[in-house]
């Protein structure tokens, strides 16, 4: 069993990494995509985010108090490491933006605000 001297720590980190994590992945959505879908993007992403939640607790809850917590953090793990492997494949298969059509892109989203003011 870990000592409370080693656990404070380790859970000051990992609550530093997950508020870092949701600062990045919160800007770099904003940042990407075009501004009159921004709002759309981010109730879809709050509602992947913190609509998952109400799924997974109550399983959670279960696995702990039928089985042991471990299990349930295995669930959780794997569940994890799945979607970072599904991710990967999925994106791994576009083709990366070249340049010409990075700044079409900024040109088109440029003209779509100046038009929109």
């Amino acid at each position: 069993m870990p000592s409370l001297a080693l656990e404070i720590p380790v859970l000051a980190l990992l609550g530093a990494s997950a508020v870092t994590f949701a600062a990045a992945i919160n800007s770099s959505l904003q940042l990407t995509v075009e501004p009159r879908m921004r709002g759309r993007v981010m109730a879809l992403y709050s509602v992947v985010l913190l609509g998952s939640t109400p799924i997974g607790a109550p399983l959670v809850g279960w696995l702990s108090e039928a089985y042991d917590p471990r299990v349930a953090l295995l669930l959780a793990a794997s569940a994890g490491i799945s979607a970072a492997w599904a991710g990967h494949v999925a994106f791994g298969r576009r083709p990366p933006l070249r340049e010409s059509q990075n700044s079409a892109a900024k040109i088109a989203s440029a003209k779509t605000l100046s038009t929109s003011l």
